[in-house]
């Protein structure tokens, strides 16, 4: 009996952890989402007027530089074309896009 419930606990535990990781994860991929768009809507820029999709449809790879990898799908003038960018996470907990 107290075998099953070691067992229980260590499920219990392993699921939090993989829980609180992925949470952070997600605000690291918001934030690089952020910077992503907002390198590409720069006053004047071919993409200025473009409509991103929404940050869950986005795509996000780790890089092995500490840098991630962001895929936004975007329409404009009815066109559809996607946008690729590199963003570093900088000391300040900010993102930036390279």
């Amino acid at each position: 009996m107290l075998r099953r419930t070691s067992y229980g606990l260590v499920a219990i535990a392993t699921g939090l952890a993989i829980a609180v990781a992925g949470c952070g994860k997600s605000e690291n991929n918001q934030k690089a989402y952020d910077a992503c768009i907002a390198s590409a809507k720069v006053p004047g820029g071919k993409l200025e007027k473009a409509e991103f999709t929404p940050f869950e449809k986005a795509q996000f790879a780790g890089m092995q530089d500490a840098s991630i990898a962001v895929n936004v799908p975007y329409t404009l003038d009815g066109q559809t074309g996607l946008l690729q960018c590199s963003v570093v996470k900088q000391k300040d907990g900010t993102f930036t896009a390279q």
